[in-house]
């Protein structure tokens, strides 16, 4: 029997890939730097430092842009309330109230997530926070699964994990979690690793209830 849900954070509780995507090419483009053509399916569910060296490959300069790039994100930061996912506030509530644990494996900042928790008014819903960017090996590694899984002190057939990028799919999978993954804002990612795909998070939702066996 399942008993707990491991979630991704961008494009699973709040649509915020293509926000970041825009701020961090802005950014480029005020300094003059020429980035190649990327799609958002290309950096869905990487971490910060993965962004980096896709659209900036030159190792030194990357680090200067960087350093200037912290500046610019907190003269333009995220409204997280303004991008949470429809339905995944009162879902998440309804998961608890039915005894269903919740936990959050994100290849994101902590920063950016207890940020994100904090304006969502959703810090109460998770007992188990890890950050990807905290570890070692990031997605698509499964280390920021298996973190998750030892602080729940579950195995991985007891947990559901919901993704939605290649990369977070990969490290769910890699960790023997059943992976469900969200299309809603991933239409252009590869999903078919994921043991079932939903087209968006409401209706994942409605699914638990069969397989949680309320």
């Amino acid at each position: 029997m399942k008993k707990a849900i491991i979630f991704d954070v961008d494009g699973v509780l709040v649509d915020s890939e293509q926000y970041y995507l825009k701020r961090r090419l802005d950014f480029l483009r005020s300094q003059g730097v020429e980035t190649k053509q990327i799609s958002s399916s290309e950096i869905r569910g990487a971490s910060d430092a993965q962004r980096w060296e896709l659209l900036v490959p030159a190792v030194k300069f990357r680090t200067t842009l960087k350093a200037d790039y912290s500046a610019y994100t907190d003269s333009h930061p995220i409204q997280f309330w303004n991008h949470l996912v429809p339905g995944v506030s009162g879902g998440l509530k309804w998961l608890q109230s039915n005894g269903i644990r919740l936990a959050i494996a994100s290849a994101g900042s902590l920063d950016s997530i207890e940020r994100m928790l904090k304006e969502c008014g959703l810090v109460d819903c998770f007992e188990v926070v890890v950050s990807g960017a905290d570890l070692l090996q990031n997605k698509p590694s499964p280390v920021v699964y298996q973190q998750a899984l030892d602080l729940l002190s579950l195995l991985p057939q007891q947990c559901i994990a919901f993704e939605d990028s290649e990369r977070g799919i990969t490290a769910a999978k890699k960790a023997g979690i059943e992976t469900w993954a969200i299309r809603e804002f991933a239409q252009d990612s590869d999903q078919s690793m994921a043991d079932k795909r939903f087209e968006n998070i409401r209706v994942a939702f409605s699914a638990v209830n069969k397989e949680m066996e309320f």
